[in-house]
């Protein structure tokens, strides 16, 4: 147990979720799963047989990224059939908008803007959650926060509440990944350790979760895209665990904030979006100068940090990481022009325009400027 979520980890263990319904006494499930994984996770036909004894409501989620209104749709369809527990059955998308399902139904409020953007505080409680990942790369199961779209701007809701009481990780249900899921996941959860690591915001343990997730993750990233064994899949599961606890305690950065208006105006996939800036926000924190440290331990522990992330890397070079991630990325089969994921030269300055998202911007350990990122993009058109 961890952060007061239960959780259980290996091959098959998906069928812990008996023990799980068990615990909390639930009889009426809310069911929430993606249009097509549930079913190519392989988890349908043994979840419908665990669930059997159980009412259940099962709601899909097709959107793409969680939006207010399939949230809200969940929200109502919850609080009319009962439910006393929610789980979450798929990708961060999917996840993120179970949780969001499983508070928002318990609010007295249904103003759910006004509850989302933090106008109106959410009260302590929720439905339970028990979270299953058919994905390597979000860590939603770990956080205490989720993700949620309105008009194209991305919100969060983070509450302790938003834990889930049960997180199941079963490397089984990522087997049938295609590639450009599993690349896309996967660089997704190794940005969130290398953000989580750098970040304003990082401890003695949110470093610690990084690194393990880092080590973890590097060495197998290429092989579970291209040539993947059982073993790289129960890697990749626990690197991307181990990333979710780290951004929890410490949060992303600049590469996650820059990444939303990517996924949210031109449909680029959420661990793509991140992956284009992340090598040369890399260098880019490793040029950092006293007049640009954001993080308040100075510029000394910065550059320390940024050190001890390129041995992990077995260089002494911000430049040769950034060089290297680049490598990794066409490695791994993720395009890195924005021109060519159907990136407009307007588009760049939509980007310019909302990716300074606050929450996110403000943890990088060196300030972003618009120029900065501009030259980045650029770069990269």
């Amino acid at each position: 147990m961890k952060l007061g979520i239960v959780e259980y980890q290996g091959w098959g263990k998906v069928r812990e979720l008996s023990k799980a319904l068990n615990i909390l006494g639930s009889r009426n499930v809310m069911l929430v799963v993606g249009s097509t994984s549930y079913v190519a996770s392989g988890a349908k036909p043994i979840v419908d047989v665990l669930l059997s004894p159980y009412n259940v409501n099962r709601f899909i989620v097709s959107s793409s990224l969680p939006n207010i209104g399939t949230i809200a749709e969940g929200v109502s369809i919850a609080r009319s059939s009962g439910a006393d527990v929610v789980v979450g059955i798929g990708g961060g998308n999917v996840l993120d908008t179970a949780k969001c399902i499983a508070v928002l139904s318990t609010q007295l409020i249904d103003d759910y803007k006004s509850l989302i953007t933090k106008k109106i505080p959410l009260i302590g409680k929720s439905l339970p959650k028990i979270l299953i990942p058919t994905t390597a790369g979000t860590g939603s199961e770990a956080t205490q926060f989720a993700v949620i779209y309105m008009e194209k701007q991305k919100y969060s809701l983070d509450n302790k509440i938003v834990f889930p009481e049960f997180a199941i990780i079963d490397p089984g249900l990522t087997s049938s990944l295609n590639p450009y899921i599993t690349a896309c996941t996967g660089i997704d959860a190794l940005a969130q350790a290398i953000e989580a690591f750098w970040s304003v915001r990082s401890t003695d343990e949110s470093k610690r979760y990084s690194s393990d997730a880092i080590t973890s993750i590097l060495p197998v990233l290429y092989e579970v895209v291209n040539n993947p064994y059982a073993k790289h899949r129960e890697v990749m599961t626990c690197g991307s665990n181990l990333a979710g606890k780290a951004i929890n305690i410490a949060r992303t950065t600049a590469p996650h904030s820059v990444s939303y208006p990517i996924s949210a105006h031109f449909g680029v996939q959420h661990g793509h979006a991140v992956a284009l800036t992340l090598p040369s926000i890399f260098d880019y924190n490793g040029a950092v100068e006293e007049d640009t440290v954001q993080d308040k331990r100075g510029i000394s522990y910065v550059l320390d940090t940024m050190g001890e992330l390129c041995l992990m890397f077995d260089t002494t070079d911000c430049l040769y990481v950034k060089h290297k991630l680049e490598c990794l990325l066409d490695l791994i089969g993720l395009e890195r022009r924005l021109s060519k994921l159907g990136v407009t030269e307007s588009g760049v300055d939509i980007v310019l325009n909302e990716g300074f998202n606050p929450e996110r911007v403000i943890n990088n350990p060196r300030v972003l400027t618009r120029d900065a990122l501009e030259v980045m993009l650029r770069k990269i058109y």
